[in-house]
C-alpha cells in the first residue's frame, strides 16, 4: 500500500467519524472509530492482523444495519445541519444504508490487503506452488470470480453510489451528510487501488 493511499484511508475513515460525532448517532460513532482504528492500524501500525479488523467492520455494519431498522424513527435520521437546510429523510436514509454496506465492503477489501506483501490472490500461490492455478483446479476461475471479481466490482459500484450521494447532500447544503457519503466513497476508493 502506498503512503498517499494510507492518509487518505485514514483521513477518510476521520471524515466517517467526524461526521457521525456531530450526528450523533452513538452507533455510528462505535462503528466509526472501529473504522479509524481498523485504518489507522492497517495502513500504518500493523498491531492487528486485518482479519481481526474485518470481523469488528463486519460486526460494526451489522449493528449498523439493525440500527437503522428498528432503531430510527419514519421521519429520518434528523442529521442536524447549520445551514438551515430541510432535512431530506430519503438521502440521509440512502447514505446511513450505502454507509453500513460499505462496512462489510471494506472488511472484505482488508482481507485483500492481508494475504501477503505482494498482495497475491490463492491462484498466485497455488501458480507458485507448482503449476498453473488454471490446470491443477479445473474451474478455479468460477470461484475467482466469485470471490474476487464481483465483490471488487460491488465495492466499485458502492463507492460510486456514495459519491453521487456525497454530491446530492452536498446539492442541498447538507455538508455534515456530504463529508460522511465522501469519507466513506474516499475510503473505498483508496482500498481499490491499493487492493
Amino acid at each position: 500500500m502506498t503512503l498517499a493511499a494510507g492518509l487518505v484511508m485514514v483521513s477518510a475513515g476521520a471524515m466517517c467519524f467526524g461526521g457521525a460525532v456531530l450526528a450523533r448517532r452513538w452507533f455510528g460513532i462505535a462503528a466509526a472509530a472501529i473504522m479509524l482504528l481498523a485504518m489507522l492500524d492497517v495502513a500504518f501500525l500493523g498491531l492487528l492482523p486485518p482479519l481481526v479488523w474485518a470481523a469488528g467492520l463486519l460486526v460494526a455494519g451489522l449493528v449498523l444495519g439493525i440500527d437503522l431498522r428498528f432503531g430510527r424513527s419514519a421521519r429520518g435520521c434528523g442529521i442536524p445541519d447549520p445551514s438551515g437546510a430541510t432535512p431530506h429523510p430519503g438521502l440521509e436514509r440512502a447514505v446511513l444504508v450505502a454507509a453500513a454496506l460499505a462496512y462489510p465492503a471494506t472488511a472484505w477489501l482488508l482481507l485483500g490487503h492481508g494475504s501477503g506483501s505482494g498482495g497475491g490472490s490463492g491462484s498466485d500461490v497455488a501458480g507458485a506452488a507448482g503449476g498453473s492455478a488454471g490446470t491443477a483446479h479445473p474451474g478455479h476461475g468460477a470461484m475467482d470470480l466469485l470471490t474476487g471479481v464481483l465483490p471488487t466490482v460491488g465495492a466499485a459500484a458502492l463507492a460510486a453510489v456514495l459519491g453521487v450521494l456525497a454530491l446530492a447532500a452536498l446539492r442541498q447544503r447538507r455538508r455534515f451528510l456530504s463529508i460522511e457519503a465522501g469519507g466513506m466513497a474516499a475510503m473505498l476508493v483508496a482500498m481499490l487501488v491499493g487492493h
